[in-house]
């Protein structure tokens, strides 16, 4: 046998060795990997059980099941968080860059909510809402004190294009609560709030959040501005945001 062939079986040898070596410290590594996930599912299906069998009231398994899902995306870093089926209908609806309801935004401070914006135009805009208005019930249900989530009341204030709402508000100023009702209707959200020229050069364009249909409207401010005479250009990004983590809620 010459030396070039018992070199070749050698290496052949040494490379066939390695690879079956590296496929054994691998389904090493996934078992123990395997075994890791199912001590904590089996940890996790003791905790329903036990909350099952001892908690005051009967639970909602999947709010706890979501929670539990919240509580480790978010454990992993400030910028993984994770979105259940019924908060991905309010994704999407910002996505989409439209969605039917009366036009505000609303904020919780303790257990009332106040409304923190109105969509100019919007059909809450229409009948005379205004910033800092605390509304205290939806179709005279009372709903402050109640601490109610951001959910149920997106619930109470989103539906088909035409129907309509019945609002009371406590407004500062006023002695008794005054009364609206808002005809729901298809609310489009601009990404892109605003733009101009800074100087003769130098335009602006400041962009909110993110949707299906931001970049269509930054190319449009953008064919504005340069019809103006701009050159250079300040884009905006500052506090921009795909997904609302629950601080204020669009309906």
């Amino acid at each position: 046998m010459s030396k070039i062939l018992r070199n070749f079986i050698y290496a052949f040898a040494m490379i066939t060795m390695g690879i079956f070596t590296g496929f054994k410290l691998e389904s090493a590594f996934r078992t123990n990997a395997q075994e890791d996930i199912d001590k904590g599912i089996r940890k996790l299906e003791q905790a329903m059980f036990f909350i099952e069998k001892n908690y005051v009231k009967q639970p909602e398994h999947n709010v706890i099941v979501d929670n539990a899902i919240k509580g480790i995306i978010e454990g992993l870093d400030p910028h993984s968080f994770y979105i259940s089926v019924d908060e991905m209908k309010g994704v999407d609806e910002k996505m989409s860059g439209s969605f039917e309801g009366v036009g505000l935004e609303y904020s919780f401070v303790e257990d009332t909510m106040y409304i923190a914006d109105v969509i100019a135009g919007g059909p809450s805009d229409r009948v005379g809402l205004r910033v800092g208005d605390k509304i205290i019930r939806v179709n005279s249900e009372n709903i402050i004190g109640k601490n109610l989530s951001s959910d149920i009341v997106a619930e109470k204030l989103r539906g088909e294009k035409g129907s309509a709402v019945l609002l009371s508000v406590k407004r500062k100023g006023t002695q008794r609560p005054l009364e609206f009702s808002v005809i729901r209707d298809k609310i489009a959200i601009h990404s892109v709030e605003f733009s101009y020229m800074i100087t003769p050069k130098i335009g602006y364009i400041r962009i909110s959040s993110f949707a299906e249909t931001t970049y269509d409207e930054f190319l449009e401010h953008l064919k504005n501005l340069k019809s103006e005479g701009m050159q250079q250009l300040i884009l905006d990004l500052r506090d921009n945001r795909f997904y609302d983590n629950g601080k204020s809620h669009c309906r």
